[in-house]
C-alpha cells in the first residue's frame, strides 16, 4: 500500500507535466478595460477543454464573464496537441449591471503554436443567448504560451 501511494504521488506530477497546458489572453480587450485569461488543457492529442474568465469596468459598472469549451482538432497529420483547425461547443455566461445571460454556441477556428511556445488563436461561431433567444456571433482572438511538453 505504501508503494502504491508513493507511485501515485510520483506519477501525478509527471503525467501533468507531460500533457499540454496553454494560457492565453485577448489583448484587444485590454484596450476597453476588460482583463481576461484562458486556460486550455489537452487531455488527448486531438481533444482539449478550456476555461476562460474575465473582469472589466465600464462606465462605473463592473462586468464579468466566464466560458467553458471543448475543442476537437480533426487534423490527421497534427502531432502537437491544441494546434491547427478545431471545432467544438462552448458555454458562455456574463453579467453586466445586474443583467446576466447564459449562451450556448459552436466554434470553428485555427490555433497556431510556434516552436517558441507562443500561440495565436482565431475562431468564430454562433451562440444562442438563453435569456433573449437571440443568436449572436461569438469570436475568439487570443495570444498565449504553451506550458509543459
Amino acid at each position: 500500500m505504501k508503494n502504491l501511494f508513493f507511485s501515485i504521488l510520483y506519477l501525478c506530477p509527471t503525467l501533468l507535466l507531460c500533457q499540454k497546458h496553454l494560457v492565453k489572453t485577448n489583448p484587444l480587450l485590454f484596450c476597453v478595460g476588460f482583463i481576461n485569461g484562458t486556460y486550455e488543457y489537452a487531455f488527448q492529442k486531438k481533444s482539449s477543454v478550456g476555461f476562460s474568465a474575465g473582469l472589466g469596468l465600464f462606465t462605473g459598472s463592473i462586468a464579468s464573464a466566464a466560458s467553458l469549451e471543448y475543442r476537437f482538432y480533426p487534423s490527421k497529420t497534427n502531432l502537437i496537441p491544441m494546434k491547427g483547425l478545431y471545432i467544438g461547443p462552448h458555454l458562455f455566461a456574463y453579467n453586466y449591471e445586474g443583467d446576466g445571460n447564459v449562451a450556448l454556441g459552436a466554434l470553428i477556428g485555427y490555433q497556431w503554436i510556434w516552436k517558441s511556445g507562443v500561440s495565436l488563436d482565431l475562431g468564430l461561431g454562433p451562440q444562442l443567448n438563453f435569456n433573449s433567444s437571440n443568436t449572436n456571433p461569438y469570436g475568439v482572438i487570443s495570444v498565449g504560451y504553451v506550458l509543459g511538453e
